[in-house]
């Protein structure tokens, strides 16, 4: 593919998006049909079979594409005390995706809340092993509680306040909640 036809493909994709969340806004996701979508996206329905076999198919789409933002940001962290540039770097992106991910399922059965899961326990796990020299249970314990939490706020923010607080000031007021509760992970304080 030339850079001419590549520019018009992501051009193709970026409207055929556009015309999904506008759609998304009227109706649910389940009742939104290709004729739907490409006469919203002002486009052939031959050309959507181009980039997508099916709805589903293009919702799997942007579910990856999601997805790929977050996890190089996940890789790159390497659980050092300082979490607020990840946290800051998390929220901006939850800021820029935020017109999809409102529309992904908000719940621990989704495909992507999974991914991010396993994938984030799994790095956190490494990490605290290594920096706090953190035991298997006080990871199960303190893990759910910080990501599970990160989650709600997140969708707090994203829903209830719409945003409005400054994803600079989100990353601040995350890190507090999450440092005061590290304090639990790097002590051999537990019930007598």
């Amino acid at each position: 593919m030339n850079e001419q036809e590549d520019r018009r493909y992501k051009r193709t994709e970026a409207m055929l998006r556009d015309a999904l969340m506008t759609l998304l806004t009227e109706k649910p996701i389940n009742k939104i049909t290709v004729t739907d979508l490409v006469k919203k996206a002002d486009v052939g329905r031959g050309t959507f079979y181009l980039h997508y076999t099916d709805i589903d198919d293009m919702i799997g789409h942007l579910h990856d594409v999601c997805l790929n933002r977050f996890m190089p940001l996940l890789k790159r962290y390497s659980g050092e005390p300082d979490i607020e540039p990840f946290l800051f770097d998390l929220f901006r992106i939850v800021e820029q995706e935020r017109d999809l991910l409102k529309y992904f399922p908000q719940d621990s059965d989704s495909v992507l809340y999974k991914a991010l899961k396993n994938f984030a326990k799994e790095k956190c796990a490494h990490d605290w092993k290594e920096l706090f020299n953190a035991s298997d249970d006080k990871i199960d314990l303190l893990f759910p509680y910080i990501f599970n939490g990160t989650v709600g706020l997140i969708k707090h923010w994203m829903t209830d306040l719409d945003c409005s607080i400054p994803a600079a000031d989100m990353a601040y007021y995350a890190k507090d909640i999450i440092f005061n509760s590290r304090h639990f992970i790097s002590t051999d304080i537990g019930p007598k």
